[in-house]
């Protein structure tokens, strides 16, 4: 393949002519670096490749993107073309490599702290009620109408699906690319903050951008609130039409901000969908009016909790914005099954004695919306037993704020490991504690399975064990290595070991 097939004039300076560059392969990791590729030097937060100029002209790549040329001077047989962001480069190289496929689809994004997950889960859901054929692209993976694009775990593709909410530009488009061959309309992605910051959607035009909230989160990667509002805005630069949350302060000067349309949707605050008349039916889930205009339709859903109005709200009003009928998204609604890894029931031997419920909250705001609804789920005087940790090498100032949260809504706190990848997993334990001043609410267990254990084996009559954190995830990353790690498995597996002890 040419070079020029993919990097066109005007975004670059080069002396090459890039009509005369061959490539073979595209690739930005140099552990990948092959005689013949073409090379992408990104300027990332841990290393910048430009200053691996050395191993990279060794390889003799058929040409090398950079943002500089200097540390290159040394290697003159290289051919450099030199762009203003590496990073938007790559990302346009495998747009046009996979042939543009986000052309060809509905492309509709998801942004905000909390909620983008089960946001997608349901407007998916509704779209293909509606009879269309969905790409859901985000945390839990890549899925077309529900079935798993690719379930090979040792890929790094599939691997970094798992791990990234929004896939890199390499895996990204292939996906589309598959999407489309196989018929899908629509595609619902889930938009994170480093994605955008990092200009891994700058390819897209989305035709509806979906804003569900922000709260503190991601702020050892943007510093500050406002770095992190700025990179949520970049979406509604990107998109035909935004649907934004009414409830949320950084509504109105993300609306500022955006030159598409605007609609919003709210619970407090009218906007041009609202739900009113909101009913929280504990585990029989929640129901609302919805009001848009003259119109109302009664909305019943089988989701429980104040998270699943806003989600399901953000959901139905963006489909009936892109043209499902109410009566077709009220009837949706009432069949809606949970989001993998959220407010997601365990099913055990005991569970007629005591619930386990599994989360993915890891954030101040979506674990203390998590407990106020598992408080609600409870009967009978039962115990909410929450079990938590944070993640290492993230933001440290959340830490501490989760710990009060935890201590001030839980009856009990079992603090533990939660990916702590290549930090000392007590050390993150002690910023959690900071908050947590109540020495006789909490018990530190540091092996998460063990402490699975224990959560399992005091829970008495009643009780509801939350287990927050984790979600979907079925594994667990420590000291760069990743391993199997399903709390399904070890729940059920801990269960049964109670039921023996019993007989």
């Amino acid at each position: 393949m040419k070079l020029s097939d993919l990097l066109f004039e005007g975004e670059y300076l080069s002396r090459h002519a890039a009509d005369e560059i061959e490539f073979s392969c595209i690739t930005h990791e140099t552990d990948q670096l092959s005689a013949g590729c073409l090379f992408v030097c990104l300027c990332g937060t841990n290393t910048d490749t430009h200053y691996l100029a050395a191993k990279i002209a060794a390889a003799r790549p058929a040409a090398v993107i950079v943002e500089r040329e200097r540390e290159f001077a040394p290697y003159p047989d290289v051919p450099l073309f030199c762009v203003t962001s590496s990073r938007l480069a790559l990302t346009r190289l495998w747009s046009r490599f996979w042939g543009e496929p986000q052309r060809s689809l509905r492309m509709i994004g998801i942004t905000g702290t909390n909620g983008k997950t089960s946001t997608a889960h349901i407007l998916s859901s509704i779209l293909r009620k509606a009879g269309h054929k969905v790409a859901t692209i985000g945390t839990v993976g890549c899925e077309l109408d529900g079935v798993p694009l690719e379930d090979d775990e040792e890929s790094s593709g599939a691997y970094r699906t798992k791990t990234m909410t929004t896939p890199d530009p390499d895996v990204l488009y292939r996906y589309l690319r598959r999407s489309v061959d196989l018929g899908a309309e629509f595609a619902v992605m889930e938009v994170s903050s480093h994605s955008l910051s990092l200009s891994k959607v700058d390819a897209i035009t989305f035709e509806l951008g979906i804003f569900t909230n922000l709260s503190p989160e991601h702020l050892d990667f943007h510093h500050t609130m406002e770095n992190y509002l700025l990179s949520k805005a970049k979406l509604f630069s990107m998109c035909r039409i935004g649907l934004f949350n009414a409830d949320d302060k950084a509504t109105e000067e993300l609306i500022s901000r955006s030159d598409c349309k605007a609609v919003t949707c709210g619970v407090l605050w009218s906007g041009d969908f609202r739900a009113k008349e909101v009913k929280l039916l504990g585990d029989r889930g929640c129901e609302y009016r919805l009001v848009q205009g003259d119109t109302e339709e009664k909305i019943s859903l089988p989701l429980p909790g104040a998270t699943s109005v806003y989600n399901s709200l953000m959901a139905i009003s963006a489909a009936i914005t892109l043209g499902v009928s109410p009566s077709l998204v009220r009837d949706a609604a009432a069949g809606l099954s949970p989001t993998e890894g959220r407010l997601e029931v365990v099913s055990h031997k005991m569970d007629s004695e005591f619930s386990v419920i599994i989360d993915y909250a890891h954030t101040e705001a979506a674990l203390a919306s998590l407990l106020h609804t598992a408080r609600s789920l409870i009967r009978g005087g039962g115990r909410l037993i929450l079990l938590f940790g944070c993640g290492g090498d993230r933001d440290r100032t959340k830490r501490a704020p989760m710990g009060a949260a935890a201590e001030a809504l839980a009856d009990l706190v079992i603090v533990t490991s939660d990916n702590p990848r290549t930090e000392e997993p007590m050390r993150i334990i002690l910023d959690i504690i900071r908050g947590m001043p109540d020495k006789s609410k909490r018990r530190v267990i540091l092996d998460r399975r063990e402490a699975i254990g224990y959560a399992v084996s005091i829970a008495k009559k009643n009780d509801l064990i939350v287990l927050a954190g984790k979600g979907h995830e079925k594994y667990e990353l420590a000291n760069n290595k990743r391993k199997h790690f399903d709390e399904r498995e070890i729940v059920c597996a801990a269960v049964n070991d109670k039921f023996k002890k019993q007989l």
